[in-house]
């Protein structure tokens, strides 16, 4: 059974979906990860078409947590890294410089368009997400604790972008899309236009300090040998074959397992199945892997990993 604090990351992550489908409906499958993602710390790439929600399933998540600090980086080709780490300015009066935040020290900082920043200001993204601090004039400043990115691109547009490199990429826990939505579903959002008429309605539902209490429990999450090689075999697949350039880094496999724990609690169970690990392979590895020809299909590469790692875990 699980304990009062497990109890409490159950109901978190429900009433944070449940209420992020007041605004972003029919996509319980695409909120149940961003929830899951943002409750392990492990920052998101939503990847779509405009016009889809990604921007507003962030914005309504953020208005759910009480006092969480929400900024927002519109990425141009003439963003500059001090425009999102901060800057030291001189002051006059006190003969001192002084360090300027930006918006990185916000709790979720949503950044929008993420590939049409140069890879100068892209890198300076790498710190502040691996790390959870910024380096300015050689001095450390550490971000807030509960410190999240998730980031948007359009997969169709290429002109004036600037592809993330794998390094960049591999920082990113999960990469998702929303998709279009079915034909009623439509209507619906035709009719309410829940962007713009009901996200300004959304109240918090949890605090901080709730939060971030109900984090510390994931690690408790138990995890079989059997799940941890799982998870590790599929990952060691995609670096063999000679239709991948780069397989899928050690990260891969420890995001995929944190992920699948808090999956676990969402299901109410404290131990890790095959229900929480396979469903998440795709989204957790797929952004991970280049392949030696473009027109690849890493997803049906990958499904193939899976397949072949079960068989030979499960004969």
């Amino acid at each position: 059974m699980m304990n009062d604090q497990q109890q409490e990351f159950h109901h978190l992550a429900h009433t944070l979906v449940n209420e992020m489908d007041k605004i972003i409906k029919d996509k319980l499958l695409f909120l149940r990860f961003l929830v899951l993602s943002f409750l392990v710390r492990g920052h998101i790439l939503v990847e779509d078409v405009p016009g889809v929600g990604k921007t507003t399933a962030i914005k309504a998540l953020a208005r759910l947590i009480k006092d969480a600090s929400y900024g927002r980086i519109q990425c141009t080709p003439d963003l500059l890294p001090y425009d999102i780490t901060g800057v030291e300015i001189y002051d006059a009066q006190s003969a001192q410089f002084h360090f300027s935040k930006g918006p990185l020290f916000h709790d979720i900082v949503l950044v929008d368009e993420i590939n049409r920043a140069t890879p100068k200001t892209q890198s300076a993204l790498l710190e502040a997400m691996a790390e959870r601090q910024v380096t300015v004039s050689s001095k450390s400043y550490d971000l807030s604790e509960l410190f999240w990115v998730a980031a948007t691109q359009n997969p169709l547009e290429q002109n004036s972008t600037y592809p993330l490199p794998a390094a960049e990429l591999d920082r990113f826990l999960i990469k998702l899309s929303p998709g279009y939505p079915e034909f009623e579903t439509e209507c619906q959002i035709t009719g309410d236009d829940p962007g713009t008429h009901l996200l300004s309605k959304l109240e918090a539902a949890v605090n901080k300090q709730t939060l971030l209490r109900a984090q510390q429990c994931i690690d408790q999450v138990f995890c079989d040998e059997k799940h941890i090689k799982l998870a590790v075999r599929i990952a060691s697949l995609t670096r063999k074959d000679p239709a991948i350039t780069m397989g899928v880094s050690p990260r891969g496999p420890i995001g995929l397992l944190k992920l699948a724990k808090a999956h676990a609690l969402f299901s109410n169970r404290e131990f890790v199945t095959d229900e929480d690990i396979i469903p998440l392979v795709i989204p957790v590895y797929q952004h991970r892997i280049i392949a030696a020809e473009a027109h690849l299909d890493t997803q049906g590469f990958l499904q193939q990993a899976i397949k072949s790692a079960c068989e030979e875990f499960y004969q």
